[in-house]
């Protein structure tokens, strides 16, 4: 019985060791939709619909969850309006920046109530301005799927961390355009769980959607976040440096040239953010001067640092958009009325 004993253990240890050596990917069920079996059939009704600007077919697309997440999103509009937080001069800033060519139809806070969930999630996500530019000139070029994969996705709600199976498929045509896509499983179908577009030079993101108030504050991705975690340091690092300078003379004007020679020669370019401006002078301010950083991708948080010469206390201002920014700046360079 000893002996039989140990030779168990060893069979034991043995199997063990050897299932140390599989990748965590391989521990999924093994059928053929976990394998990858129509991923890029998730995806085919949306880019179809994409062609005729068919924003019911494109939310279709979307798992459940995300569904609910858009219409959860008009709910809280339908809210903000009741209670006065959102006015037809709220809508029409709103139709400004994400419908211009007004490719919805909605002009009126009626036809905003009664808005589908398809348009709904155009207009917050983005999907008219990348659909009424560029997009409808490239509609003759061939898309294609060049990344495709199935495993263990990571990142979830900061409250729940988990490592949920999942897919991807992106689409990138000659034009240089892309439509990235996550995806997961649902009533044995591979649903859309997120996506991001690039044509030309303009975005669209579902987290846009899901995330930001609308007519509100906006609100970023994770990875935008992070990105802008890079523009910070370089800012911080450009203001050590203006500052080195500033207590050379005593005297800001003398700062601008050196600036303007390390900015020539990219000291602080990085791999997502390039430090731009420096401000000499903000009489709107407490602050004494300040730093600008542009994102290489114009989506992503566009950054002003105001910092104190003597003690180099600051303040770190994140704008939507470049717009938004020189209207800050503006705000800034301005003297205060007496």
């Amino acid at each position: 019985m000893k002996k039989a004993h140990v030779w168990l253990a060893l069979c034991l240890l043995l199997a063990l060791a050897a299932m140390g050596n599989v990748p965590a990917a391989q521990v999924a069920p093994e059928n053929s939709l976990l394998a990858g079996e129509g991923l890029e059939a998730g995806t085919a009704g949306f880019m179809d619909a994409l062609n005729v600007e068919d924003y019911g077919e494109i939310f279709k697309g979307l798992a459940s969850w995300k569904q609910n997440a858009v219409m959860l999103t008009h709910e809280r509009l339908l809210k903000r309006i009741a209670d006065g937080g959102f006015t037809e001069e709220s809508l029409k800033a709103l139709l400004e920046k994400q419908d211009p060519s007004g490719s919805l139809g909605i002009k009126t806070l009626e036809q905003l109530k009664a808005a589908e969930p398809g348009q709904v999630l155009a207009l917050t996500s983005g999907l008219c301005l990348v659909l009424g530019g560029e997009y409808r000139k490239r509609k003759q070029l061939k898309w294609y799927v060049t990344e495709r994969n199935v495993g263990l996705m990571f990142g979830a709600a900061p409250e729940v961390q988990m490592t949920p199976w999942g897919g991807m498929v992106r689409y990138e045509n000659s034009a240089g355009d892309s439509f990235l896509f996550t995806m997961s499983v649902e009533k044995q179908a591979w649903r859309i769980t997120n996506f991001v577009a690039r044509v030309g030079s303009t975005s669209a993101y579902l987290g846009s959607a899901l995330n930001q108030q609308i007519g509100g504050p906006r609100s970023w991705t994770e990875e935008q976040m992070a990105r802008t975690r890079e523009g910070q340091q370089l800012l911080q690092s450009a203001r050590d440096y203006c500052r080195v300078q500033y207590a050379k003379t005593g005297a800001a004007a003398d700062v601008t040239k050196p600036f303007n020679k390390e900015i020539a020669t990219g000291s602080y370019d990085g791999n997502f953010y390039k430090v731009k401006e420096y401000i000499k002078e903000l009489p709107g301010s407490s602050y004494d001067a300040a730093l600008v950083a542009h994102p290489v991708d114009a989506n992503d948080p566009w950054l002003l640092l105001q910092f104190k010469w003597a003690s180099g206390a600051s303040e770190l201002v994140q704008c939507d958009d470049q717009n938004a920014l020189n209207e800050k700046i503006r705000e800034l360079t301005e003297a205060e009325d007496e």
